[in-house]
């Protein structure tokens, strides 16, 4: 199978399934900051906005944005760093970090739906495989 053929069968696999719904309930509104409250509880470090734009690949503005609706429903707080008064620190509040964790175990129940019957040598061969694609796109990027 060449790489046009197997393009055209990904993407028709992928629109066979877009329309399935997944039981992943958000809370009005929240879907689009996910990734924002995942760098949050997943971080060991302090984060700055500019951190969760890097990260993310987004706008100054459109994280602005983002950081203004999370704390106008009291998932995060923005507080000075204490080493740098001139930086502001995000942090996730315990709502934050509640949402942050359902949404994390969410995520677990429908991956332990999608991966069943699927066998631990095909997991780690598909990891294998993804792995492989993501660094050819970083070579091509460098």
């Amino acid at each position: 199978m060449d790489n046009k053929e197997f393009t055209m069968r990904l993407k028709d696999i992928f629109l066979s399934v877009k329309n399935i719904k997944s039981n992943v309930h958000y809370e009005e509104g929240i879907r689009g900051m996910i990734p924002v409250l995942k760098i949050l509880y997943d971080s060991k470090k302090e984060i700055t906005p500019k951190d969760i734009e890097d990260e993310l690949c987004i706008s100054s503005a459109r994280t602005a944005r983002v950081l203004n609706q999370l704390q106008e429903k009291e998932l995060i707080s923005r507080i000075k760093s204490e080493n740098d008064k001139r930086k502001t620190i995000v942090v996730l509040t315990e709502k934050g970090k509640e949402l942050a964790i359902n949404h994390r175990n969410m995520f677990i129940s429908y991956m332990d739906k999608l991966l069943n019957n699927i066998s631990d040598e095909e997991r780690i061969m598909f990891l294998n495989i993804v792995e492989k694609m993501a660094n050819n796109l970083k070579e091509r990027n460098d």
